[in-house]
């Protein structure tokens, strides 16, 4: 991970600040942003990651997967990509193996 240029997508401040310390103390070159509307931009900006970390659910109307999708299409290659949720639901981790994805299991709380 070292000198590799990770983003990060997450609409959760708390999320990305941790990721970003966690891969920051790996010497990786983190980009963080919080929506598909940064991503669009940062892209069209010219910046491809080497690795991409995204949020399943985000505030957008596209998921993670839509995302994910994107930042390949416009580079035009399989970029790695990790899926991060707080999702139980076997529908969403069907669809995130489907595109031959792993994912992150954020930790989860239940409600009473």
């Amino acid at each position: 991970i070292a000198g590799r240029k990770l983003l990060i997508l997450d609409d959760d401040p708390v999320v990305l600040n941790a990721l970003e310390t966690v891969l920051v103390g790996w010497d990786a070159d983190v980009k963080r942003i919080d929506s598909f509307d940064a991503l669009k931009v940062l892209l069209a900006e010219g910046y491809f990651p080497d690795m991409m970390l995204s949020d399943f659910n985000l505030d957008d109307a596209v998921n993670g997967l839509d995302a994910v999708d994107y930042v390949r299409d416009k580079a035009g290659k399989p970029i790695p990509a990790l899926i991060i949720t707080g999702e139980t639901d076997s529908d969403i981790f069907n669809a995130i193996e489907v595109k031959g994805l792993k994912k992150l299991t954020k930790p989860g709380f239940v409600k009473q």
